[in-house]
């Protein structure tokens, strides 16, 4: 499955933690106004943002109790997709780890 296969219709989902963290990394490589208007076209792109709930928070709690070595924000993702029923779009290898479906890039 491709992302913009996702895009185009309209099914994929982007946690806001995921925004937080590209952000993050567009505005140290490019500055804050390019990181911004990146965003800015994640958001437009069609995919539509999650907010983390208390059921996300929770199951990525215990995915990390599992997996102490994984990053929190994976856990969050990989939460994010076990609670939604889909697979993270992602190359790092942690979620095989976590035992969520995956898409790779």
């Amino acid at each position: 499955m491709k992302l913009r296969d996702l895009r185009r219709r309209r099914e994929g989902v982007v946690p806001t933690l995921v925004l937080a963290e590209f952000f993050d990394q567009a505005c140290r490589r490019a500055g804050k106004k390019k990181a911004s208007e990146a965003c800015d076209a994640i958001l437009a792109s069609g995919l539509e943002s999650e907010l983390l709930t208390s059921a996300v928070a929770r199951t990525a709690g215990s995915l990390r109790c599992r997996h102490r070595t994984v990053p929190i924000a994976d856990c969050v993702v990989a939460a994010t997709a076990v609670e939604l029923d889909g697979r993270v779009v992602s190359d790092d290898p942690h979620f095989g780890e976590l035992g969520v479906r995956v898409a790779w890039l």
